[in-house]
């Protein structure tokens, strides 16, 4: 560029000194010839040196644009790095939570199953029109809803309609503004899973629920582990202390506990305390259910001195609701057995009102009505029935047992079902039923062909195939209690219930056979018979 301005100057230098001789010297030919020579040299020279101006820019401009991709190339490596690093970092405290779950109830996932399978069994949507449950969820201090009724009446899927709907609907802050969220927790505790009820369980569940609604690395998360670190101890109330000290103070905490009387009295006292203590600090709302009469009941209040809201079972909205369900049910057995107008009408009515208030005592009648074996019921057997209905939930219980189509298992079936250390699906039930102690030899050929019939024909209505992983279970928790109240009574009396089904009941809680059997036996066959 300088060689260029120079060029210029240079030319117009010569100009001024042609320009200053004498105009008929300007005028003359050779001066006139010099001139031109002057002019063409001097267009030469610019084009040269505007050409290399030319050629350095385009150099100039192809670097700058390397470095450019080269800074581009760079920056992007940088953010790259860093989105690399951020989701590394994510990653880590996800593992963190899932590694604190897993230390707090490794079994949380069995609670989940249990909760969707009560879910199933209906809605109870009575509840959500009640006075006492509405004051309840949208109280602004920490309260106790306590639910009770007789066994059988329905107090689980009350409880599982409530977490339901807790889970979806968002609750109101003390600000009275909607939409906040809430975070819920619940234990059913079953007497069917004797390990399952320990005050170190329930509260691990508690706070293994309550982890998994946070977001992962947040303060309660990383305090948490180093007390549980520190201490090498299970769950406990000091745990719940750092909850109440981590969390917004609006955020609200629903804790519900099912049947709380089948767990040991000291378990359930150490829980209702430790909740208390929680409730000092935070905004949690508690609801438990009880048979009516159990011995915690009384102590709910002094254990948990807060304000309470109580709804027993059997109330008109309920009654209304078992309505329903039987009209349901009679509506799903309808391919089975149709009945006149009537003797549908009459056998509703009556059996609403002689369930004093429990589902399960109805779901046993109405197996008696529509027998899955096909058994043929006439007018007179119905008006017989109906004239010699169950005397309360342990007499259909006996009753049930009488009414076993296929008793070639007879008490095995139920044996196993209690003994095995995890629920049996249908094909390990189907297998175990088979095993023979002392017997080495297999024979596929006594298995039934169809293992579907096995529960319907030799369950007696107390049993069930769980549909999500196509376990056996009983129908309800009381079963297990049932059979364990009948082995005392026989082994205090040598007779069942006024002497009739002792050949039924449980002897030996823990046989290691039958454990063995249905914990071993049944998941190594599973995989070697079709």
């Amino acid at each position: 560029m300088c060689e260029y301005l120079i060029a210029l100057v240079s030319f117009f230098g010569k100009i001024i000194s042609a320009l200053g001789r004498k105009t008929m010297l300007q005028l003359a030919s050779p001066f006139i010839g010099f001139f031109d020579k002057e002019a063409k040299e001097f267009e030469n020279e610019l084009l040269n040196w505007s050409n290399a101006i030319d050629r350095r820019a385009m150099v100039l401009l192809s670097r700058r644009q390397l470095d450019a991709a080269d800074m581009i190339t760079k920056i992007d490596r940088a953010l790259t790095h860093l989105g690399l690093s951020q989701k590394q970092k994510q990653n880590d405290l996800v593992l963190q939570s899932c590694r604190l779950q897993d230390r707090l109830c490794a079994r949380q996932f069995e609670r989940a199953k249990a909760w969707r399978r009560q879910r199933r069994k209906g809605t109870a949507k009575w509840v959500f029109t009640h006075d006492a449950y509405k004051a309840w969820k949208d109280s602004m201090e920490p309260t106790m809803l306590w639910i009770h009724g007789k066994l059988g009446s329905g107090k689980t899927v009350l409880i599982a309609t409530i977490v339901a709907e807790l889970q979806s609907v968002p609750a109101k802050t003390a600000d009275m503004q909607d939409g906040a969220r809430n975070i819920t927790a619940y234990v059913f505790c079953k007497n069917d899973h004797p390990g399952s009820n320990t005050y170190e369980d329930i509260m691990g569940s508690v706070l293994q629920q309550i982890v998994s609604q946070l977001e992962p690395g947040c303060l309660f998360v990383s305090q948490l582990e180093d007390h549980l670190k520190l201490w090498d101890s299970a769950p406990d109330a000091d745990a719940l202390d750092i909850l109440g000290h981590s969390l917004p103070s609006e955020t609200p905490i629903y804790i519900l506990l099912d049947a709380l009387d089948e767990c040991e009295s000291s378990v359930g006292g150490e829980t209702l305390i430790a909740l208390n203590r929680f409730a000092m600090s935070r905004l949690v709302r508690v609801c438990c259910s009880t048979r009516t009469g159990a011995p915690v009941s009384k102590r709910l209040h002094p254990l948990f001195p807060f304000r309470k809201f109580e709804i027993r079972m059997g109330t008109p909205a309920m009654i209304a609701d078992m309505k329903e369900f039987v009209e349901a049910e009679f509506e799903r057995h309808r391919h089975l057995r149709d009945l006149d107008v009537s003797t549908e009408k009459m056998l509703k009515d009556v059996l609403v009102g002689a369930a004093d208030g429990m589902y399960l005592w109805l779901a046993l009648q109405i197996h008696v009505l529509f027998p899955h074996d096909g058994t043929l019921i006439s007018a007179s057997d119905i008006t017989q029935f109906l004239q010699n209905l169950p005397k309360g939930l342990w007499d259909a219980l006996d009753r049930a047992l009488d009414r076993v189509p296929d008793a070639r298992y007879g008490k095995r079936i139920f044996q196993l079902i209690m003994a095995a250390r995890r629920p049996l699906t249908i094909d390990e039930l189907r297998i175990a039923l088979h095993v023979e102690p002392g017997n080495t030899n297999w024979d596929t050929s006594s298995l039934p062909k169809d293992k579907w019939a096995i529960v319907p024909l030799c369950g007696g209505g107390l049993l069930d195939i769980d549909e999500e992983d196509n376990t056996v279970q009983f129908i309800h928790h009381s079963i297990y209690q049932y059979f364990i109240d009948g082995a005392k009574t026989v082994e205090a009396e040598d007779q069942a219930r006024k002497g009739a089904h002792s050949r039924y009941f449980l002897k030996e809680r823990r046989n290691c056979i039958l454990d063995w059997f249905a914990s071993h036996t049944c998941r190594t066959a599973c995989s070697k018979v079709p």
